[in-house]
């Protein structure tokens, strides 16, 4: 996706790889909030060169998400466990059926603190979307559970195309208006010096939960 968000033109073209293609999570709620903005904005979409080896992007229901006909169809079979497909996320109730079906993939029935900590994590990040970011579009989330090779791993996803955390703070902190690294920086510090280092010590109602019990623990680890 050339010019991503600066193009004046009223269409826009996503092209794929003829031959393979390879999409993290992140790329997939990165284009589905892109695709979002567009249609927003009254920019067409089309995408070049659909074929099976998308058919994975089809299966997390990118092309529906950007309104585009593939062409070709899938079977869906059961993706509890595995994967959560993309969906869109716009009120509180949104979010919390995503934290619901990602406990399932997650597997962390036997280890409730490092559950909590991934579903509070998910849910700061949805609804900071929701409150903060000013898109109109919500903001768009999907994860995969990696369980072959090595590397296994899960990646989840939360994208939006809001107004950006520069615009946010700009209007009380002028220095970082279109400064997207330094507003970043910024909102750091600000949590820093409102919260504290502990500030994550145990949920609360805010959503906040922290890191310095993991630190404690390496440390009595280290002690003992």
């Amino acid at each position: 996706m050339n010019d991503f968000f600066g193009g004046t033109e009223a269409r826009a073209e996503l092209i794929l790889h003829p031959r393979w293609m390879y999409i993290e999570p992140y790329g997939l709620a990165m284009a589905a909030a892109w695709g979002a903005w567009c249609r927003r904005n009254t920019t067409s979409i089309t995408v070049r060169n659909v074929g099976p080896q998308a058919r994975y992007a089809a299966r997390m229901k990118l092309f529906e998400h950007l309104r585009i006909d593939p062409g070709f169809s899938i079977v869906e079979h059961e993706e509890a466990g595995r994967f959560l497909p993309l969906r869109r996320v716009s009120t509180a109730l949104d979010i919390r059926g995503v934290i619901a079906d990602l406990s399932a993939l997650l597997h962390l029935d036997g280890f409730p603190d490092a559950l909590a900590a991934v579903q509070y994590c998910v849910s700061e990040l949805l609804r900071n979307a929701l409150e903060h970011a000013g898109s109109p579009d919500g903001a768009f989330v999907c994860a995969h559970n990696y369980t072959s090779g090595a590397n296994r791993r899960v990646s989840i996803a939360v994208a939006d195309c809001g107004q950006g955390i520069a615009s946010h703070l700009g209007s009380v902190y002028p220095d970082v208006r279109g400064d997207d690294s330094r507003a970043l920086a910024l909102a750091m510090c600000l949590a820093l010096r409102v919260f504290g280092p502990a500030c994550m010590e145990r949920p609360t109602t805010q959503g906040r939960f922290c890191l310095s019990r993991g630190v404690s623990q390496k440390a009595r680890a280290a002690t003992s």
